[in-house]
């Protein structure tokens, strides 16, 4: 069914069919900030439950308080939301009454706007407005942008076929998606499995085994040796003084990233003296938040010379050893939540000597070197799966985008779409 278009006279927007409005969006949607809050108004078992930004994407902390506030400060099931500050999407709130932070809007709707149609406008809005946020140390959408952008709409009716059509082929791209992600899940367990073997078991399936003495390890080749760490390590304290280094390296996630001094990449301090210079082959270890964090990983493998913060333990190693085999292992215990049973009691943190006192396993230097080899073939055909899967994720995820835009400006006509 062909309809005439006219131009909507925005620019990202396009043409539209010419029987659709075309405002500021203020004009058809309020929206009401969250409540800001001092530490002193959480309580440990409030009676409301306090959404932040993150509770809406993957936090699962949350604050509570008994504060009694004015109606429209709570959301409750079934309002639309849309977080502002560092994330940007909207929500459609699935839960109790919540009291709602100040960095998230409440929508409040025009009797001309469907709620479901305007939570698929705000997603793809949303896109548009990125190149207009602010940075500062923080960024976000601020509510004049908001309220000064134009937004396209047809009819009631309209607004809830084109929500229908959208529920239903999202749905089926979601579940496509996440049923990618469950592989790829699979297949980075998959790889952790190898690795943890190899490092553990080496490659022989008929070699004799002996009890290693290491609780979660359990058996090992009978040949291999039980160690102390520093026996093949020790303490790097080169320290940069007069930025006579400017390589700046991270640990992020068990990955050692590259940063850029002059460009003030993420939070940087003004100087870098103090920094550790660090060697290619050097082991760097975080000891700090044990109880706090459950998630992240703490050992990374220097690459390339540059410098690291000093609040990054760092270990050089000593002739003979292949570090790459003593990473992998440390990832092991890394994974297996060696270091946080380490602690002990209420410690948050461990020390140099902590870990140089951790026992490792001895493989021969040439068992080392065969070890890393066979782990570098497989993982590589696992990545490269994985890769190929994240590709196809990418690509369903720009296709979703895609579709949600076309039909929301009328581009798809979903006149015929059955509610």
């Amino acid at each position: 069914m062909s309809r005439e278009l006219k131009d909507s006279g925005i620019k990202w927007i396009g043409q539209i069919p010419s029987d659709w409005n075309c405002c500021k969006q203020k004009y058809e949607i309020q929206l009401l900030n969250g409540r800001a809050y001092k530490d002193s108004e959480f309580e440990e078992n409030g009676k409301y439950r306090v959404l932040r930004v993150g509770n809406l994407f993957t936090n699962p902390t949350w604050y509570t308080s008994s504060l009694e506030l004015e109606p429209e400060k709570y959301c409750c099931n079934g309002d639309l939301l849309y977080a502002w500050s560092m994330s940007y999407a909207p929500f459609i709130w699935s839960g109790d009454k919540v009291i709602f932070h100040y960095h998230i809007w409440k929508a409040i709707l025009s009797n001309n706007i469907d709620k479901k149609f305007a939570f698929y406008y705000l997603s793809t809005i949303t896109e548009a407005l990125k190149a207009e946020i602010h940075e500062t140390t923080m960024g976000f959408i601020t509510m004049g942008i908001m309220n000064n952008s134009y937004i396209v709409f047809p009819e009631l009716h309209e607004q809830r076929q084109i929500a229908s059509f959208l529920d239903r082929k999202c749905s089926a791209i979601d579940t496509a998606i996440e049923k990618t992600k469950k592989s790829i899940e699979k297949l980075e367990e998959y790889k952790k499995a190898v690795i943890t073997k190899a490092v553990t078991k080496g490659l022989d399936p008929d070699t004799m085994m002996k009890d290693s003495g290491v609780e979660w390890i359990g058996e090992v080749p009978e040949m291999w040796g039980v160690k102390q760490l520093r026996k093949f390590y020790s303490r790097r304290l080169n320290k940069n003084k007069y930025l006579q280094e400017k390589n700046l390296l991270s640990l992020s996630y068990g990955n050692i990233i590259r940063k850029n001094i002059d460009t003030k990449e993420g939070l940087l301090p003004e100087s870098f003296d103090g920094y550790n210079i660090v060697e290619a082959d050097d082991i760097v270890i975080r000891g700090t938040d044990l109880q706090n964090d459950h998630r992240s990983l703490r050992t990374g493998l220097v690459k390339e010379r540059g410098i690291i913060t000093s609040a990054y333990m760092t270990l050089k190693p000593k002739a003979g050893v292949n570090s790459e085999y003593y990473h992998y292992l440390l990832h092991c215990y890394d994974i297996e939540k060696v270091f946080y049973s380490m602690g002990g009691g209420l410690r948050q943190s461990l020390d140099y000597w902590d870990f140089v006192r951790t026992y490792v396993l001895v493989p021969s230097e040439q068992e080392q070197t065969d070890i890393v080899n066979y782990i570098h073939k497989k993982c590589a055909s696992v990545d490269s799966l994985i890769a190929k899967k994240q590709e196809a994720i990418n690509k369903w995820e720009e296709y979703k985008k895609s579709l949600i835009y076309y039909a929301v400006t009328g581009k798809i006509d979903c006149r015929n779409e059955v509610v």
